[in-house]
């Protein structure tokens, strides 16, 4: 039985429409993130409303993917759709707090957008994919507002939303916004860099996380550019001519 956490119903979301196909168009250059409108709550409200939804979004995720791994039913998709309100609920919650209880329970957002990944990853593998946009995006931005999740160590996290989220865009045929986020993806690991290298010596496992993430985000942003010129070159072939 689905738990009562009180807030009044969130408002946020994106409109479930009927598939183009695979490759349907993202009309927008970056998804409009719609924050729900939800009360601000104290502090042990916060924490205890949030963990109520990660128990029942735990148990829904499973329940819808057991028999529709793939995702292939509109319904799957739609509850799957549901479930992601749900996190950015609670991400929205975890948002509302001050800088202290944020940095205190950062695990909260992380686990937030491991669990928002989860869901996405898979409906990646259906024709609705390019309904996670938002939520993706609201992910990064949720992990970006916490100071405890911009250090080196959660770098490989944020790097890895911040493709997944290039890579709904160009299953979607949008490579503007695909290119776009890995540039801003390069953008965000190079003030990361600078800051490192302003207190010098930079410790080799840290320049070593760095490094390997620029390089990955390099080679795609090769990928996504190329994908931009052929797609304008050839804009009734592309797809054919990959």
């Amino acid at each position: 039985m689905e738990k009562k956490t009180g807030e009044t119903k969130p408002k946020g979301g994106v409109k479930f429409a009927e598939p183009k196909g695979v490759n349907q168009e993202v009309v927008a250059s970056q998804p409009e993130v719609i924050k729900p409108q939800i009360p601000i709550v104290g502090p042990e409200e916060c924490k205890k409303l949030v963990l109520e939804i990660f128990n029942d979004i735990d148990a829904q995720f499973k329940r819808c993917t057991k028999n529709d791994s793939d995702v292939k039913r509109k319904d799957t998709a739609k509850a799957l759709c549901k479930v992601l309100e749900k996190l950015q609920t609670a991400l929205t919650y975890l948002n509302q707090q001050n800088s202290e209880f944020k940095e205190r329970n950062y695990y909260l957002t992380y686990n937030g957008t491991i669990y928002v990944f989860e869901v996405c990853r898979a409906l990646r593998k259906s024709v609705y994919s390019s309904l996670t946009l938002q939520y993706l995006a609201y992910s990064i931005l949720s992990l970006e507002a916490n100071l405890n999740l911009l250090g080196v160590k959660f770098l490989d996290w944020r790097v890895k939303l911040y493709i997944e989220l290039a890579h709904i865009y160009d299953q979607a045929e949008s490579y503007k916004a695909s290119a776009k986020t890995i540039d801003t993806a390069i953008q965000k690991v190079n003030e990361l860099k600078d800051i490192e290298e302003s207190d010098a010596p930079v410790p080799e496992h840290v320049k070593s996380i760095l490094e390997n993430n620029l390089r990955i985000l390099r080679a795609l942003e090769v990928k996504y550019k190329l994908h931009v010129f052929f797609s304008i070159l050839f804009p009734d072939d592309f797809r054919q001519e990959l």
